[in-house]
């Protein structure tokens, strides 16, 4: 009864789903009608109950998968051939998107370029010219205090009527302020909800964390884009002796789904800040910690920053030792 109740449909199903689904669809349809008032009754005699009881059934005639079975789905057509790999991973970083917080994607506050909101017309140009973005923050009396938004484009006309006084006051626009814990699918509908693509994020005291912009929420589901004026600069390099060098800024959770090195940690969403918290100190070029079973070297610095990683793992380890006791064995 198994095999040929259960084992052998699916098989047959499997391998050729489009004739099953053609063979089975009439007759289907016509058990569904017949026994329709018969599953109504039981399933409308189990909801009454369960409400008596305190407790909602799920819904009727709806076949509810969860987000884990998505993901077996999901693996499952991938090995069978009916969806490629760049198709699996973009669908499976939409399911990772709403658990993503915009603390984690944002460009840190050390790292934004602001325009204060007293600059002349050749200072703004100058730093445009400088750093090539699209959009600027405006500041009034510090960074911390964000008061605006300006766009290249907004300031094009001035240039074509140079006799036109300049006030940067007049062009930027009111900005979106969110806190940096917010989930990425709410700063998603925030964008869509204010007509914008930039977002600047405050900490719980009310100081400026970072900015997001619309490329940064983009780019987790389809992966890295380039505007063209950014300088490449790759995320891993691998090594010829076996290591990996890594930027300081990679997310933690692509740490993990590259290596699989298990490093989540609720206080920190960089590699680079991971480090410097396990040294405890001033880092220093060639300070190591070990974690995960890898080893993870400092290679560069950015002021106080981890800048480079060098990650090693124990296997590669144990091979440069053999190599050594080697070298040291045949030069007795």
């Amino acid at each position: 009864t198994i095999v040929l109740g259960e084992i052998c449909p699916k098989s047959i199903s499997l391998q050729r789903p489009v004739a099953t689904a053609m063979a089975v669809a009439g007759p289907m349809k016509l058990f569904t009608r017949l026994l329709y008032p018969f599953t109504m009754i039981l399933n409308t005699s189990a909801r009454i109950i369960l409400q008596l009881l305190g407790m909602h059934g799920t819904a009727t005639g709806r076949l509810v998968h969860s987000e884990e079975e998505l993901r077996i789905l999901l693996n499952e057509s991938q090995e069978s051939g009916v969806l490629e790999e760049e198709e699996t991973e973009i669908i499976q970083r939409v399911f990772d998107f709403s658990d993503m917080t915009a603390r984690q994607v944002m460009v840190p506050r050390t790292e934004m370029v602001c325009i204060p909101v007293s600059a002349t017309l050749d200072e703004v140009l100058d730093i445009i010219l400088r750093e090539s973005y699209s959009r600027y923050p405006v500041y009034g009396s510090s960074i911390d205090d964000i008061v605006g938004i300006v766009q290249v484009k907004d300031i094009m006309p001035i240039l074509c009527t140079p006799s036109a006084s300049f006030d940067l006051k007049a062009i930027m626009r009111t900005p979106l302020i969110a806190p940096e814990m917010i989930h990425l699918d709410q700063l998603l509908n925030q964008f869509r909800r204010y007509k914008t693509h930039m977002a600047v994020l405050v900490d719980e005291f009310g100081g400026t964390a970072g900015l997001v912009t619309m490329q940064d929420l983009l780019e987790e589901i389809v992966g890295e884009m380039s505007e063209g004026l950014e300088e490449d600069e790759l995320d891993i390099e691998p090594q010829d002796d076996g290591s990996y060098l890594v930027n300081g800024k990679l997310l933690l959770t692509d740490v993990k789904e590259h290596f699989g090195l298990d490093l989540d940690d609720p206080h920190f969403v960089t590699l680079g800040g991971l480090v410097f918290n396990q040294i405890g100190r001033r880092p220093r070029v060639g300070d190591e910690v070990t974690l995960a079973g890898a080893r993870l070297r400092v290679e560069a610095l950015d002021g106080l920053r981890v800048k480079l990683v060098r990650l090693m793992f124990d296997k590669q380890d144990n091979k440069q030792d053999d190599e050594q006791g080697a070298a040291q064995t045949a030069g007795e």
